[in-house]
């Protein structure tokens, strides 16, 4: 079977988990399309890669009406490059795309594949800006019910699939594939004199960087040692660089920003402890949907402290491979950070457990063999 893979244009290729599920499908991936290329090439995919996005200006400048019959609107650029690459099924990623895709789908009349990971299924989410804007069209809803009808949605989650069947989805058009990450063999992270706790990931409301901080704090406060390292980037980040000078632990805490995948993997074999203050948010109202972080996390042999919220309770098992506290409840997330921090015999455990569960449900290639399967890749 010959699959081509969509993306969507506000989501850069080279995130990790869309690189590995390219190269999970292997010879059957025939190419990669999406609205921005970001400096990708096809050497980069091992496959052909594709804009949807006119570069022509010319094309860009044309009234809406002449746009809308041009060869080169994205759904005619898709339907040439399908033809071209011989494909014979299409796994689109993110539901906003497939429905933005929908004069596509008519267009090739092949088997469709939406994969669901997060905002494009949570219909109420607001803008991120604190605006209170909805985030999508209030037709939006009614546009993924119909998209199911000819599709089949694939959620990430048994929670994403809740969600799915809850807005009008059929559940028998609904199927579950986890991500997967590279668990390998369990190394032993160096003990560290002073216990480092980390954080990667957007600062977003839903994921609670300020929380996370204030978490610190109170750690810090009951007279356990410790620094808290805050990996990411996102509309939260300068609002929590003001949360961390003002504090009485400011030379403790450190906000780098945005880094390589290979730096953060350097970051989990340093760390003692993976901490998010997940929730849903405040303003935006996202949840996590999966989290790919933590077990990113796990893989690396760390325990977990983290709200239960969205999907988490999915990947986390609560006193076994780390510890869900009630979102919100910034005084129980301390209390959980300083049970670790002053417990390394529990934490090492607790981290053994956290990378046996990676190996035994969330592994690269136990995801990749479900994702073929629901392809009916053979």
């Amino acid at each position: 079977m010959r699959v081509l893979v969509v993306v969507q244009r506000t989501i850069s290729i080279a995130e990790p988990w869309l690189f590995r599920m390219v190269r999970g499908l292997g010879t059957e991936c025939v190419g990669v399309a999406g609205r921005t290329d970001a400096g990708i090439s096809n050497s980069d995919l091992g496959v052909p890669y594709k804009r949807l996005r006119s570069r022509n200006l010319f094309h860009r400048v044309l009234p809406r009406s002449l746009r809308e019959k041009s060869p080169y609107r994205p759904a005619k650029v898709l339907e040439a490059f399908g033809s071209q690459q011989k494909a014979d099924r299409i796994l689109c990623n993110y539901g906003t795309v497939a429905v933005e895709l929908a004069e596509a789908w008519d267009l090739l009349k092949l088997p469709l594949f939406v994969h669901f990971h997060g905002f494009d299924f949570m219909f109420n989410m607001k803008e991120l800006d604190g605006s209170g804007k909805p985030i999508h069209d209030p037709s939006y809803q009614g546009k993924v019910v119909a998209l199911s009808h000819r599709a089949t949605l694939i959620a990430n989650s048994e929670f994403c699939r809740t969600r799915l069947v809850a807005a009008g989805v059929s559940p028998d058009r609904v199927v579950v594939h986890y991500l997967g990450v590279q668990a390998g063999e369990r190394s032993e992270n160096a003990i560290a004199d002073v216990p480092v706790i980390l954080h990667v990931g957007r600062f977003v409301d839903c994921k609670g960087p300020d929380r996370t901080i204030a978490a610190f704090n109170l750690l810090r406060e009951s007279g356990s040692n410790a620094k808290l390292v805050m990996v990411g980037d996102g509309p939260e980040r300068e609002r929590c660089l003001a949360l961390a000078a003002k504090s009485p632990f400011s030379a403790d805490i450190e906000l780098p920003g945005v880094e390589s995948y290979e730096a953060v993997s350097q970051r989990l074999k340093a760390a003692s402890i993976f901490s998010m203050h997940s929730m849903k948010g405040d303003a935006s109202g996202q949840e996590e949907a999966f989290g790919v972080a933590f077990l990113d996390a796990m893989a690396a042999g760390l325990p977990v402290v983290t709200g239960r919220s969205g999907g988490i309770a999915e990947i986390v098992e609560h006193e076994k491979t780390g510890f869900l506290f009630r979102p919100g409840d910034v005084h129980g997330h301390a209390d959980y950070l300083r049970q670790l921090v002053e417990d390394r015999s529990l934490s090492h455990r607790m981290g053994i457990a956290g990378w046996e569960r990676v190996n035994a449900h969330f592994t690269q290639e136990r995801s990749d063999a479900t994702l073929r399967d629901i392809l009916n890749i053979v």
